[in-house]
């Protein structure tokens, strides 16, 4: 994503009065190292809700948020991460979900 696409989607959230995104702390932790997977967290949370009516599911925002993450992470091209990879990890061994609801209130 470029700069105008970030501030075109971010302006977009702003106004918007069917999408919400409620980011954790968890979320700020993952995108320390590599601050434009935030974009890419509120990319996938954004099409998980437009895609699915308007959902106002946390857990399936999240999940789609970090799965953005993740698949970005993997095409590389950036900064080593170990807690992201982490995430990898236990995507590829099916235990992103329970790893999720340890992180959400």
């Amino acid at each position: 994503m470029h700069t105008i696409q970030y501030a075109l989607l971010l302006a977009w959230l702003t106004n918007s009065p069917t999408v919400t995104i409620e980011l954790q702390s968890y979320v700020m932790d993952l995108t320390k190292k590599n601050s434009q997977l935030l974009m890419f967290f509120m990319t996938g949370w954004t099409k998980y809700c437009l895609e699915n009516n308007y959902s106002k599911d946390q857990f399936q925002g999240n999940l789609a948020g970090v799965k953005s993450i993740i698949n970005i992470y993997k095409k590389g091209g950036l900064k080593k991460d170990k807690r992201v990879q982490k995430l990898v990890d236990l995507d590829e061994k099916g235990e992103l979900e329970d790893w999720l609801k340890t992180q959400l209130p």
